[in-house]
């Protein structure tokens, strides 16, 4: 039997999606099967159970009908992790490169569309080829499409530390100010980086400091990571005063 292995094999893992949606429901795995991490992380619904035997490319296809496990997804689970993906985002492409009906490219299929409108007889393979990088626009379409509750919920794990409790009304007007510029959830935390409390100053002297309190250098607009066509006045009412002098001095 194909195993995911530790990082996540796109082929198994999308054999394993497939299944779930052919049967309509969840897929049987013990709880220390080596997909069921990635899975969960792509939100297939899960049981308790023995793992399904999926079928290898040059198996012959079991009467159960079960998808075969085809080597043809160029990366791991833990590349699209690493690369800033949207979980949905995986998913949804990951079955489109078998589940296509009536396409000429990839789009950005909701999980609930996929789920909605998913017929097994509508697979087409040999499939689609897909690459990390066909994936960042419908990425960047999809982070847009998120409330900025998602946004920072998505990119709570890559933050070195929460923000302050009374902080979450302005993380959140915060992230919202930056969707346009959005393509990654790396994009989502590094644009948070003036509310983490590790945030390392630049270090200035008490006079640049007062001075870019008046008027700001672009180096400090981006080192606060100001967006775009924002206004100073707004920038210290969200931010504060306070955290912008110990951002920006010693």
């Amino acid at each position: 039997m194909s195993t995911p292995g530790n990082d996540g094999n796109m082929g198994w893992l999308r054999s394993a999606a497939l299944a779930q949606l052919i049967s309509g429901r969840p897929l049987p795995l013990p709880a220390d099967h080596p997909g069921r991490p990635w899975l969960e992380w792509l939100r297939v619904p899960l049981s308790a159970g023995p793992a399904p035997e999926l079928p290898s490319a040059d198996s012959t296809a079991p009467a159960s009908g079960l998808p075969p496990v085809v080597e043809d997804i160029p990366f791991s689970a833990r590349q699209a992790q690493q690369a800033g993906l949207v979980p949905d985002v995986v998913y949804g492409c990951m079955i489109q490169t078998w589940w296509h009906p009536g396409q000429r490219e990839f789009a950005a299929r909701s999980r609930s569309e996929v789920v909605a409108c998913f017929s097994a007889d509508e697979l087409d393979l040999p499939g689609w080829p897909l690459t990390l990088e066909l994936m960042l626009p419908l990425n960047a379409y999809r982070l847009g499409e998120l409330t900025p509750s998602e946004l920072l919920t998505l990119a709570r794990p890559l933050w070195p530390e929460p923000p302050a409790a009374e902080d979450e009304a302005a993380t959140e007007a915060w992230v919202l100010l930056h969707l346009a510029e959005l393509r990654r959830l790396q994009d989502v935390a590094d644009c948070l980086r003036p509310f983490f409390p590790s945030t390392p100053p630049l270090g200035w002297s008490a006079e640049r400091v007062q001075h870019n309190l008046e008027s700001p250098e672009p180096e400090a607009l981006q080192a606060l990571r100001v967006p775009p066509g924002l206004e100073w006045a707004d920038v210290q009412a969200m931010l504060g005063r306070e955290r912008i002098q110990t951002l920006l001095g010693s």
